[in-house]
């Protein structure tokens, strides 16, 4: 190398500054080095420069998640990743590239717009699309993506956008009780038939989504679906129809019902180490992947009888530390955790009080005393011997921590950890 290009430096904090003279947005940063050197300590000089509110994404707990789904379903069941919006919120890139140097042979999105981003970032495994338009057909074939099919319209659709090309991998979409796409599977076996003609297509797969796997309070349901899908796959065997992928299950099912597994499983949310419910979490133990944190920019004092953000819908009730923090709903932190959220602080827990804004929120770090500015603040996530999991949030909402993580915007900086 030119040794114009070689800069030496005595100290971490020398390497950072060095590095933020010459470093753009997008510009990726390789740490190589001997364990005894610690570079970890420089990336973390380096990232604390650049802007204070976080998503950590431990890539090792991603890992350790598709083991542990590996040692439920057994080895010769195949894992489909579902890896659609943005990856649950965490990046689909990363994510899938994780998910394939740990076993699983497919990947699923839910768009051909994400299959596309994956190609674009030479990924190369194949890529089953949920949800494809007849006039999408297109990017199907360019992108090389394998298409769910829940009609004979987009079949058709396909099947004459690919004449003269490769023949598209699909699988056959039955609706078994989900009640959103796909065929009545009372009325599967003509459209299996049909679609099995079609000389552009290569029928490699058979699918059903169950829609209350996760809720014991539905299992006669969930059962059910199950019945009627099995009844599909055993008169198409009659008719000689066979499918190299068969697959049902989602992180519900392949926990609770193990007859769901087949030949291939699709799970989602356990890969990143979230529960659909508590039926499932008694049952597998997963590592949770995100932190989402920010720091304390300002702590203010106010005396009793203070307004507190818009709407004055927070009163202080005592002489209060009020923290402010460069984190809001645009974030994606919710803005119904208005006076009811909770952060962490120093290992404690400090309530969200007013009004959740666009770009900052408060929290009361009045019994916090040793709270100051440039503290962590970890919105989800474990400090100390606390914990905020997206369930938490989710439960204030009444909504899904799906939700939670997916809302998280692309403005908060994406930090990954593998060892």
């Amino acid at each position: 190398m030119n040794l114009r290009n070689i800069v030496h430096t005595r100290t971490y904090s020398e390497a950072a500054g060095e590095l933020e003279k010459i470093m753009n947005r997008g510009d990726v940063v390789l740490f190589k080095g001997s364990r005894w050197f610690r570079l970890e300590r420089l990336a973390r000089d380096l990232v604390g420069s650049i802007g204070p509110t976080r998503l950590l994404v431990n890539l090792d707990a991603i890992a350790a998640n598709i083991k542990k789904i590996r040692a439920i379903v057994g080895d010769s069941v195949e894992i489909m990743s579902v890896v659609k919006s943005f990856g649950y919120g965490n990046d689909s890139i990363r994510t899938s590239k994780v998910a394939l140097e740990n076993g699983v042979t497919y990947l699923a999105v839910a768009f051909p717009d994400e299959g596309a981003t994956l190609r674009e970032n030479r990924i190369d495994a194949p890529i089953l699309v949920f949800n494809v338009l007849p006039e999408e057909a297109d990017k199907i074939i360019r992108y090389r993506l394998n298409s769910a099919i829940p009609s004979l319209d987009l079949a058709e659709a396909l099947n004459v956008a690919a004449k003269g090309c490769p023949k598209i991998p699909v699988h056959l979409k039955i609706d078994t009780g989900m009640g959103r796409s796909g065929v009545w599977h009372e009325e599967a076996i003509p459209f299996i038939e049909q679609v099995f003609k079609m000389e552009n297509l290569c029928v490699e797969g058979i699918m059903t989504h169950f829609s209350s796997a996760d809720d014991p309070d539905s299992d006669n349901y969930t059962l059910a679906q199950i019945a009627a899908f099995n009844k599909v796959l055993d008169r198409a065997a009659t008719l000689g129809r066979s499918f190299r992928y068969v697959h049902a299950a989602n992180t519900s099912a392949l926990v609770r019902f193990p007859e769901t597994r087949y030949s291939m499983v699709r799970p989602g949310l356990a890969i990143y180490g979230m529960y659909p419910s508590a039926s499932v979490s008694n049952l597998v133990d997963l590592d949770q992947v995100i932190t989402f944190s920010t720091k304390i920019a300002q702590i203010k004092s106010h005396p009793a009888g203070r307004c507190i953000s818009y709407n004055r819908r927070f009163i202080t009730c005592r002489d209060s530390r009020i923290a402010t923090l460069h984190v809001g709903y645009n974030d994606g932190y919710p803005r119904f955790q208005s006076n009811r959220g909770h952060a962490l602080v120093r290992g404690q827990r400090a309530q969200v009080v007013g009004t959740v804004c666009m770009d900052t929120l408060m929290i009361d770090v009045t019994d916090i005393l040793e709270a100051s500015v440039g503290d962590e603040v970890v919105l989800i996530g474990r400090q100390g011997a606390e914990e905020i999991l997206p369930d938490e949030i989710a439960s204030n909402g009444g909504t899904i921590n799906y939700e939670i993580v997916c809302k998280i915007s692309p403005r908060v900086t994406r930090i990954f950890v593998q060892s």
